[in-house]
């Protein structure tokens, strides 16, 4: 989901005649990528990503090369805690050189208020909260079934990958409730499974739709009586997003990057 929003950011800005040039990054990014820097009026960092997988001297590199011509860095962060937290167990001196030495001196763009405030303590100096973007509406809006007087069966989903900051040991503990209790409730999980998938609970209550393409998600979506956010930690998450677009209703943890969207608009 990271390349989502950049990507959508890029389309706009191409739209109104900017020069903009997308790079996957390598370990060690080539001469051409450093000779472009220059002649750069920014430079965006797109996730946590490229920290991971750029070596400590090409990301001193780059910092260095964008302070001698004076060309901003803008950090878009889509991350968690719980994610940096693993990245710093796998790889220390590289997120910490990147903390102490690059974070500090880049423009950082939140995608919520709660992520902003947790970057600041992570010893950012210039943080901005931009959101997440989302595509337009896979379909209509339409609910597939629905018409004047008719009422669709209840059904409950969630999309993301399967891993245990997502909340499927939750979702399925739910749906195993509702089943107890003899609610005729579909519950959903559209995503792909994990390394750490066969670890966790996962309910035979939960259709556990694996990954699916942007058309037969829209589908999910326009059926679907609620979207369940089970993650508690989670910054912005697209698909609560494409959910609220399609007119589908959200519940989600206090702490998670929509909440405030929800609370607003209850």
């Amino acid at each position: 989901g990271v390349g989502k929003p950049i990507a959508s950011f890029a389309r706009r800005m191409k739209y109104q005649a900017f020069d903009v040039e997308l790079f996957l990054v390598t370990p060690r990014p080539s001469k051409d990528l450093h000779n472009r820097l220059v002649h750069s009026s920014l430079v965006i960092i797109n996730s946590f990503d490229v920290v991971k997988t750029i070596t400590v001297n090409a990301m001193s590199g780059i910092r260095a090369r964008c302070q001698k011509y004076g060309i901003p860095i803008l950090f878009y962060v889509h991350e968690t805690e719980h994610v940096l937290n693993r990245r710093l167990t796998e790889q220390p001196e590289k997120f910490l050189n990147f903390l102490r030495n690059v974070l500090p001196d880049t423009i950082c763009l939140a995608v919520s208020d709660q992520q902003a405030e947790w970057l600041l303590t992570l010893g950012a100096k210039n943080v901005r909260t931009v959101y997440n973007s989302v595509e337009e509406p896979i379909l209509d809006g339409t609910r597939y079934g629905s018409g004047p007087g008719e009422f669709l069966p209840v059904k409950i989903m969630m999309v993301g990958t399967q891993q245990r900051r997502k909340g499927v040991d939750l979702f399925s503990q739910v749906s195993d409730i509702a089943a107890d209790r003899g609610l005729d409730w579909e519950f959903v999980w559209a995503g792909s499974e994990t390394g750490e998938s066969d670890e966790l609970y996962r309910s035979k209550n939960v259709r556990w739709a694996g990954q699916l393409s942007r058309h037969e998600l829209g589908k999910e979506l326009a059926s679907a009586s609620c979207f369940f956010l089970s993650s508690v930690d989670d910054p912005m998450p697209l698909s609560v997003g494409e959910a609220l677009y399609h007119s589908v209703p959200a519940v989600v943890y206090r702490r998670t990057g929509f909440a405030d969207f929800i609370s607003y608009n209850r």
